[in-house]
């Protein structure tokens, strides 16, 4: 690796496991094995290396959702894949950065961070967040199509849920370790599945959209 990816490799690590706040220049410098100064031939200032993490993080991401989209034509296989990424990308990530405790690793809470640090930062978590949304709905307007999906269900109000769900079952595994992801995946993806596909109550025309979905009840499931 270049110094320059040591650098971001470090920052990274220290970013998300001990937060920006409490990370200091000094101690990339020391987790490379260059002197501070070092660091500025390669980033402009500590903001600089936080734009550069958040970047990498985002386009991860991203990149792991259209390859969910892209493993398949049907929108329930397209919806497995997605929920199947994001977990293993945060598990994966976990691993990467060394975190012994194997602990899941709080991404939105440095993309929380860095959205008060930078207002560029600012626009583009937000469209990070508006193309997950957009992603899923494109998959939710498939499925409908295809019949796999209720059609009666609000795109809109589908995609942000199952984002909601999916993010909020990640931090509750963050808050307590006894919640392992990677064991429950398949009852959390059967339990959404559930929440959207076509039964012979559904097929009936409704004025309301939404009036046949359901939020998932973590305490039924575990």
């Amino acid at each position: 690796m270049t110094t320059r990816e040591l650098i971001m490799q470090s920052a990274l690590k220290h970013f998300l496991i001990e937060g920006y706040d409490y990370t200091s220049l000094n101690q990339i410098a020391e987790d490379v094995n260059i002197k501070k100064a070092s660091i500025y031939y390669h980033f402009k200032n500590k903001e600089a290396l936080l734009i550069e993490v958040v970047s990498i993080l985002t386009e991860h991401l991203s990149d792991a959702d259209q390859k969910a989209y892209k493993a398949s034509d049907q929108a329930e296989i397209q919806i497995e894949r997605w929920i199947e990424n994001t977990i293993y990308y945060h598990q994966n990530l976990s691993l990467s950065l060394l975190n012994h405790n194997h602990e899941l690793i709080n991404i939105n809470a440095l993309l929380y961070r860095a959205r008060r640090e930078n207002v560029a930062l600012n626009a583009q978590i937000e469209s990070f967040f508006a193309g997950r949304h957009h992603l899923i709905k494109t998959i939710i307007n498939k499925g409908q199509s295809q019949g796999s999906i209720n059609a009666n269900l609000n795109q809109d109000i589908v995609a942000y849920d199952l984002l909601a769900r999916l993010e909020g079952i990640i931090q509750l595994a963050i808050l307590n370790p006894s919640v392992h992801l990677l064991a429950m995946r398949s009852q959390l993806y059967d339990s959404i599945w559930d929440s959207l596909k076509v039964s012979a109550a559904q097929n009936a025309p409704s004025k309301k959209k939404s009036k046949h979905y359901r939020g998932l009840d973590i305490a039924r499931k575990w």
